[in-house]
């Protein structure tokens, strides 16, 4: 089960007005060719990958996305398993009826929130637009007088978290993850040392979104080479089958 995570999204800005921040260049310029000249290590940022990578994405299928970065545990999703969730994915669900059309749930939107400050002198500081322009992301002042903050949206499918430590370098205030409030259906795509995957949907419900109460999960698994086996089920209140063990990298957030 998924613990609920803290919306500052939420939590914020009831009674505040969101303006864009003003500033030009802050974040990707409208027709400007992918991957910037005047980013990364021009412009003072050391980028955690080669800023042609993130050329990639959003790719056409950001499910499968996803679930390649949590396979992998990488920044970026790895573009052969981001391929291989892509077609295995599908095939699954052309092949399968019951259980299988739930949607991968990541824990946490596709931004950051940087908590405090003065978020337009935040944006105006050349090594955080350098940052924005880096990883091809956009900024938004919450004007509050209780509690200022930022909200930065990237244009791909990141695992953010990698870039809390970045943004706490530059601005200085704590930087979190823009979380999803709560549990919900969710999949889980693994891939062990030998190249075997396992797919498990959870096909959950009850007391979602605080937490789930009923989860039914339905497992696959496919080889090295794409072709497919169904696990089985495992329907609320029965033992979890070995199958669903051997993927414990990605269910305990199941």
């Amino acid at each position: 089960m998924r613990a609920a995570g803290l919306l500052l999204c939420v939590a914020f800005s009831a009674g505040c007005g969101r303006s864009p921040l003003s500033v030009p260049d802050a974040g990707q310029d409208a027709g400007e060719p992918c991957p910037f000249a005047s980013v990364g290590r021009a412009c003072g940022i050391e980028p955690l990958l080669d800023p042609a990578e993130l050329c990639l994405s959003p790719r056409r299928d950001p499910e499968a996305e996803w679930l390649a970065i949590e396979a992998g545990g990488t920044f970026l999703a790895d573009q052969q398993l981001y391929e291989r969730a892509h077609r295995e994915l599908a095939d699954i669900r052309a092949r399968w009826d019951a259980g299988v059309f739930v949607r991968a749930r990541p824990p946490f939107a596709s931004g950051l929130i940087v908590q405090g400050g003065d978020p337009n002198a935040l944006v105006a500081d050349p090594s955080f637009n350098c940052f924005l322009r880096t990883y091809r992301g956009r900024a938004t002042a919450v004007p509050s007088s209780f509690l200022p903050w930022t909200e930065v949206e990237f244009e791909g499918v990141l695992d953010v978290r990698m870039l809390i430590p970045e943004v706490e370098r530059i601005s200085r205030v704590a930087t979190y993850t823009n979380s999803l409030l709560g549990d919900g259906p969710d999949i889980c795509f693994s891939v062990d040392d030998a190249g075997v995957a396992t797919w498990i949907f959870d096909d959950a419900g009850g007391d979602c979104p605080s937490g789930c109460t009923e989860h039914h999960y339905t497992g696959f698994s496919s080889s090295p080479g794409g072709t497919l086996s169904h696990l089985g089920t495992s329907p609320e209140g029965m033992p979890r089958p070995a199958w669903f063990s051997n993927a414990r990298a990605c269910t305990d957030d199941l």
